[in-house]
């Protein structure tokens, strides 16, 4: 069975936008898989990561970001999880779109302020800067490895442009690149609550676990299905009835 630890908690299947995790992959063009709705907002490259089974995506906080497709709405009413390590400091945006000073969706877990930024509509910046970790963005909360770190203030307005992944998507263009590895990324179109975005904290700390599908399709391409039916006495046809 497939871990869906996007799901964790009881989330709805509907209320899943995107599920990419690169830690799950087996290569660069398999981390790009919309895990929650494949083929639908699969992540593209503007300027491709690097990517390594151990680390997920390497973003180098200069060129690299990905491209989502996904435009959020500037209400507080999505969310955002994000499994990270290895960030460096700088006025830097893990995930996330902003239109001018007024409108976010977004994660800036390490800043040289010391703060870290949590933007949904509005914006708060508490101190406690993360190298690492599970950070999230939850209708008007903000968390840091499942625990609730902020409630978000003032009104965001105007309309998001879609998400970037390495950067922010300021109008539509990359800015602030952040250099980091990215494990895992779930977006919402709900704001999930503060059980789930735990469960799925925990569920992401675990990763990986889901099966390698396209390993599994080689298997089977490569005749291992033939065979498998035959020592057991089965048919290689479609029907896999005796002989």
């Amino acid at each position: 069975m497939f871990n869906r630890a996007w799901l964790a908690g009881g989330i709805p299947r509907t209320a899943c936008v995107a599920a990419y995790e690169p830690i799950c992959a087996v290569s660069l063009a398999d981390s790009y898989i919309n895990r929650a709705n494949p083929g639908v907002n699969n992540a593209a490259p503007g300027t491709a990561p690097t990517w390594a089974a151990e680390t997920g995506w390497t973003f180098n906080g200069t060129t690299q970001y990905l491209t989502t497709g996904i435009a959020p709405t500037n209400d507080r009413s999505w969310s955002m999880i994000i499994r990270f390590s290895n960030a460096s400091s700088g006025y830097a945006v893990l995930a996330g779109s902003q239109v001018g000073s007024s409108g976010y969706f977004m994660l800036e877990p390490i800043r040289p302020d010391g703060k870290v930024l949590y933007g949904n509509g509005g914006i708060y910046y508490p101190s406690g800067q993360m190298t690492e970790g599970v950070i999230a963005v939850a209708g008007a909360r903000g968390y840091q490895n499942g625990i609730m770190d902020a409630s978000i203030i003032g009104t965001g307005t105007g309309t998001l442009p879609s998400i970037f992944i390495g950067c922010s998507s300021w109008g539509g263009a990359p800015a602030a690149y952040q250099a980091a590895n990215i494990q895992a990324v779930y977006i919402y179109n709900v704001p999930i609550t503060p059980t789930q975005v735990k469960a799925v904290t925990d569920a992401m700390n675990m990763l990986p676990m889901r099966p390698q599908l396209p390993r599994f399709r080689s298997w089977l391409t490569g005749g291992a299905l033939t065979q498998f039916r035959k020592a057991f006495g089965l048919r290689t046809g479609s029907r896999g009835v005796p002989e």
